[in-house]
Protein backbone atom coordinates (compact mmCIF):
# COMPACT_ATOMS: atom_id res chain seq x y z
CA UNK A 1 0.00 0.00 0.00
CA UNK A 2 1.26 3.47 -0.73
CA UNK A 3 2.05 5.88 2.10
CA UNK A 4 -0.76 8.17 0.86
CA UNK A 5 -3.28 8.50 -1.95
CA UNK A 6 -3.93 12.08 -3.11
CA UNK A 7 -6.91 13.05 -5.23
CA UNK A 8 -6.07 16.32 -6.99
CA UNK A 9 -8.67 18.92 -7.88
CA UNK A 10 -8.24 22.42 -9.22
CA UNK A 11 -8.81 25.36 -6.90
CA UNK A 12 -9.73 27.38 -10.01
CA UNK A 13 -12.48 26.87 -12.54
CA UNK A 14 -11.64 26.75 -16.22
CA UNK A 15 -11.04 24.71 -19.33
CA UNK A 16 -8.13 22.29 -19.16
CA UNK A 17 -5.44 23.29 -21.65
CA UNK A 18 -3.09 20.33 -21.11
CA UNK A 19 -2.43 17.33 -18.91
CA UNK A 20 1.28 16.59 -18.82
CA UNK A 21 1.19 13.10 -17.25
CA UNK A 22 -0.33 9.69 -17.88
CA UNK A 23 -1.27 6.79 -15.68
CA UNK A 24 1.93 5.27 -14.33
CA UNK A 25 4.02 8.43 -14.77
CA UNK A 26 6.54 9.12 -12.02
CA UNK A 27 6.31 12.69 -10.75
CA UNK A 28 8.49 14.83 -8.54
CA UNK A 29 7.22 17.46 -6.11
CA UNK A 30 6.58 20.68 -8.05
CA UNK A 31 6.21 19.05 -11.50
CA UNK A 32 3.51 20.67 -13.65
CA UNK A 33 0.68 18.18 -13.98
CA UNK A 34 -2.28 20.13 -15.37
CA UNK A 35 -2.52 23.56 -17.00
CA UNK A 36 -5.80 25.47 -17.30
CA UNK A 37 -6.37 28.04 -20.04
CA UNK A 38 -4.72 31.22 -18.80
CA UNK A 39 -4.89 33.82 -21.58
CA UNK A 40 -6.86 36.34 -19.49
CA UNK A 41 -4.53 35.97 -16.51
CA UNK A 42 -1.45 36.41 -18.74
CA UNK A 43 -2.89 39.67 -20.13
CA UNK A 44 -3.74 40.88 -16.62
CA UNK A 45 -0.19 40.08 -15.52
CA UNK A 46 1.25 42.00 -18.48
CA UNK A 47 -0.90 45.04 -17.67
CA UNK A 48 0.08 44.88 -14.00
CA UNK A 49 3.74 44.65 -14.96
CA UNK A 50 3.48 47.76 -17.15
CA UNK A 51 1.80 49.66 -14.30
CA UNK A 52 4.46 48.45 -11.86
CA UNK A 53 7.36 49.51 -14.07
CA UNK A 54 5.90 52.89 -15.06
CA UNK A 55 7.53 55.90 -13.40
CA UNK A 56 5.55 58.57 -15.27
CA UNK A 57 3.28 59.54 -12.39
CA UNK A 58 6.24 59.83 -10.00
CA UNK A 59 8.30 61.90 -12.45
CA UNK A 60 5.36 64.20 -13.20
CA UNK A 61 4.68 64.77 -9.51
CA UNK A 62 8.37 65.50 -8.85
CA UNK A 63 8.47 67.95 -11.76
CA UNK A 64 5.35 69.76 -10.52
CA UNK A 65 6.82 69.94 -7.00
CA UNK A 66 10.06 71.36 -8.36
CA UNK A 67 8.17 74.00 -10.35
CA UNK A 68 5.98 74.97 -7.38
CA UNK A 69 9.07 75.27 -5.17
CA UNK A 70 10.62 77.68 -7.69
CA UNK A 71 7.36 79.64 -7.77
CA UNK A 72 7.46 79.86 -3.97
CA UNK A 73 11.07 81.14 -4.04
CA UNK A 74 10.12 83.77 -6.65
CA UNK A 75 7.11 84.90 -4.64
CA UNK A 76 9.21 85.15 -1.48
CA UNK A 77 11.81 87.23 -3.32
CA UNK A 78 9.10 89.60 -4.58
CA UNK A 79 7.62 89.95 -1.10
CA UNK A 80 11.09 90.64 0.35
CA UNK A 81 11.47 93.49 -2.18
CA UNK A 82 7.97 94.78 -1.33
CA UNK A 83 6.83 94.22 -4.92
CA UNK A 84 4.17 91.54 -4.18
CA UNK A 85 1.65 90.75 -1.47
CA UNK A 86 2.22 88.12 1.21
CA UNK A 87 -0.83 86.24 -0.08
CA UNK A 88 1.21 85.21 -3.12
CA UNK A 89 3.73 83.50 -0.81
CA UNK A 90 0.95 81.84 1.13
CA UNK A 91 -0.66 80.60 -2.09
CA UNK A 92 2.70 79.31 -3.31
CA UNK A 93 3.28 77.52 0.02
CA UNK A 94 -0.11 75.83 -0.30
CA UNK A 95 0.78 74.75 -3.84
CA UNK A 96 4.10 73.29 -2.65
CA UNK A 97 2.34 71.33 0.10
CA UNK A 98 -0.21 70.04 -2.44
CA UNK A 99 2.59 68.88 -4.72
CA UNK A 100 4.32 67.11 -1.80
CA UNK A 101 1.06 65.24 -1.25
CA UNK A 102 0.94 64.42 -4.97
CA UNK A 103 4.43 62.90 -4.72
CA UNK A 104 3.30 60.79 -1.74
CA UNK A 105 0.23 59.75 -3.76
CA UNK A 106 2.54 58.66 -6.60
CA UNK A 107 4.56 56.54 -4.12
CA UNK A 108 1.32 54.96 -2.90
CA UNK A 109 0.21 54.26 -6.46
CA UNK A 110 3.56 52.58 -7.18
CA UNK A 111 3.21 50.40 -4.07
CA UNK A 112 -0.32 49.41 -5.11
CA UNK A 113 0.92 48.60 -8.62
CA UNK A 114 3.48 46.21 -7.08
CA UNK A 115 0.74 44.51 -5.07
CA UNK A 116 -1.48 44.24 -8.17
CA UNK A 117 1.42 42.63 -10.03
CA UNK A 118 1.94 40.07 -7.26
CA UNK A 119 -1.80 39.35 -7.21
CA UNK A 120 -1.90 38.84 -10.99
CA UNK A 121 1.17 36.56 -10.72
CA UNK A 122 -0.57 34.48 -8.03
CA UNK A 123 -3.77 34.21 -10.08
CA UNK A 124 -1.75 33.01 -13.06
CA UNK A 125 0.10 30.49 -10.90
CA UNK A 126 -3.22 29.08 -9.70
CA UNK A 127 -3.99 28.10 -13.29
CA UNK A 128 -1.26 25.45 -13.05
CA UNK A 129 -1.63 22.31 -10.93
CA UNK A 130 1.73 21.08 -9.58
CA UNK A 131 2.55 17.81 -7.90
CA UNK A 132 2.51 18.11 -4.10
CA UNK A 133 4.63 14.95 -3.68
CA UNK A 134 7.17 12.63 -5.25
CA UNK A 135 5.10 9.70 -6.42
CA UNK A 136 3.29 7.98 -9.23
CA UNK A 137 0.13 8.86 -11.15
CA UNK A 138 -2.46 6.21 -10.33
CA UNK A 139 -5.32 7.60 -12.44
CA UNK A 140 -6.12 10.44 -14.81
CA UNK A 141 -9.82 11.32 -14.61
CA UNK A 142 -9.90 14.34 -16.95
CA UNK A 143 -8.79 15.27 -20.44
CA UNK A 144 -7.75 18.46 -22.23
CA UNK A 145 -10.82 20.48 -23.14
CA UNK A 146 -12.78 19.38 -20.06
CA UNK A 147 -13.96 21.98 -17.57
CA UNK A 148 -12.11 21.86 -14.24
CA UNK A 149 -13.76 22.86 -10.99
CA UNK A 150 -13.48 22.13 -7.28
CA UNK A 151 -15.84 19.17 -7.70
CA UNK A 152 -14.00 17.45 -10.58
CA UNK A 153 -11.20 15.13 -9.54
CA UNK A 154 -8.44 15.50 -12.14
CA UNK A 155 -5.69 13.10 -11.05
CA UNK A 156 -4.92 10.55 -8.38
CA UNK A 157 -1.36 10.33 -7.09
CA UNK A 158 0.22 7.75 -4.82
CA UNK A 159 3.10 8.46 -2.49
CA UNK A 160 5.13 5.24 -2.72
CA UNK A 161 8.02 6.25 -0.50
CA UNK A 162 7.69 4.28 1.67
CA UNK A 163 5.62 1.54 0.08
CA UNK A 164 3.98 -0.66 2.72
CA UNK A 165 4.01 -4.33 1.77
CA UNK A 166 2.23 -7.09 3.67
CA UNK A 167 3.71 -10.50 3.07
CA UNK A 168 2.35 -13.88 4.12
CA UNK A 169 5.26 -16.27 4.41
CA UNK A 170 5.37 -19.89 5.50
CA UNK A 171 5.95 -20.39 9.23
CA UNK A 172 9.38 -21.92 8.63
CA UNK A 173 10.62 -18.55 7.24
CA UNK A 174 9.39 -16.69 10.29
Amino acid sequence: EPEAIINLVSSEKGRISSINVRRGSLVKKGDVLVVLEDDVQRHNLAMAQVRKESTLEMEAAQARLSQRTKDLDRAQTLVDRNVAAKTQVEDAQIEVEMMKLAVEQAHLTAALAEIEYQQARTLLDHRTLNSPIDGVVVAVQAAPGAFASEQLQLLTLADIDPLHVEVFAPLEYY
